[in-house]
């Protein structure tokens, strides 16, 4: 079984996608709505899934002068293409995309450490699952 470290991953947006940096990590969340099927005198339920959906967050090291990256993110209600590679954007790894709307920025600081920027975000349409290309 191959394991691949998260410290490879890459988050790209935009139209001609740009990396963004600093991130420390990211979370992509698909989930189903489901209908039920099943009727009277039947003993278990049955479904189906009507709608899918998508959603995410990812956290970054704050970084001002990535103006294609994490700066194209912090306005909310931003609709903008990305791209998520869980283990490197090396050919034949793992490629979700989709276009997201920003639903949430989260920024502080803490005299201990970098300051951080997070985004919140709902997939607008499907999310695709690829794998890189040469």
């Amino acid at each position: 079984m191959t394991v691949y470290s998260g410290n490879d991953g890459v988050v790209k947006v935009g139209e001609s996608p740009s990396a963004v940096s600093k991130v420390t990590e990211f979370q992509i969340d698909t989930t189903g709505e489901t209908d039920r099927t099943d009727g009277m005198g039947e003993d278990w339920t049955d479904s189906l899934v009507t709608k899918k959906s998508w959603s995410g967050s990812m956290t970054c090291k704050r970084n001002a002068a990535d103006t294609n990256g994490q700066e194209a993110l912090v306005e909310v209600g931003t609709v903008i293409a990305a791209e998520f590679y869980p283990d490197s954007d090396a050919t034949g790894r793992t490629k979700l995309s989709g276009d997201v709307i920003v639903t949430a920025v989260t920024e502080g600081a803490n005299h201990e450490a970098a300051n951080e920027i997070s985004f919140s975000f709902t997939g607008k349409g499907a999310l695709t699952r690829g794998t890189v290309g040469a």
